[in-house]
């Protein structure tokens, strides 16, 4: 079967959601030019990086769109500074490289990976964020690997019968690949006690500043 992102409009995780009904909006991230000098969109800066799924292992890249290749890896950020979404498909099948256009500030992911909720390749809220600055117009985020061990677990069902699911538990690291002359490296990082879903919406409507602040820090003074 193949294997398929669902449209933009519903490539959103409960904070996107929730943002879009209260009047922010969803976008489509520009693929960048990693030979440029800066990004093409005014007020943009030019993003570079890695996300990569290691399952058992193993890299799933190169990427594909028929099983057993894996899709590459989808993804969904919210900018805190104003609840907008920004969702790129332009993530590389050969190596999972990214090169995208968005504006500065504080985001959060929000959502990696296409499908639903039950398939191994879908990920909400892995607690991983970034800071794209202003004073830089080529920044280099980092390679995000994805580290996916699959299990095995019985149980027996209401009527009695033995029964199996499983599936793949995630964890995250952000390795230093070293970004090349000339970009600035802001390295996405993974927070465990970061507010997520419904937790986060409700601490960022209270006050996005400090929703900023309690994830990334008190900016200097």
């Amino acid at each position: 079967m193949p294997t398929f992102c669902p449209p933009l409009a519903r490539a959103t995780a409960l904070l996107a959601v929730a943002m879009l009904v209260s009047g922010c909006g969803l976008h489509r991230v520009a693929r960048g030019d990693a030979n440029a000098a800066a990004a093409r969109q005014p007020g943009h800066v030019l993003v570079a990086g890695r996300i990569n799924y290691v399952i058992d292992g193993r890299v799933k890249a190169p990427y594909g769109a028929f099983r057993p290749a894996w899709p590459a890896p989808f993804v969904s950020a919210t900018r805190l500074e104003t609840g907008d979404t920004h969702a790129s498909p332009a993530v590389a099948d050969a190596d999972g490289a990214f090169v995208w256009e968005l504006p500065p500030g504080h985001y959060v992911i929000s959502r990696i990976g296409c499908g639903t909720f039950s398939d191994d390749t879908y990920i909400a809220w892995p607690r991983v964020a970034f800071r794209v600055p202003a004073d830089a117009p080529r920044v280099y985020l980092g390679h995000l690997r994805l580290l996916g061990t699959s299990y095995r677990e019985a149980y027996t069902d209401s009527a009695g019968k033995p029964r199996e699911y499983g599936g793949v538990r995630y964890r995250f690291e952000v390795v230093d690949e070293g970004a090349r002359q000339g970009w600035k490296t802001s390295p996405m990082f993974v927070r465990g006690d970061m507010p997520i879903g419904e937790s986060l919406l409700n601490a960022w409507r209270a006050s996005r500043e400090a929703t900023i602040a309690r994830i990334f820090g008190a900016p200097p003074r």
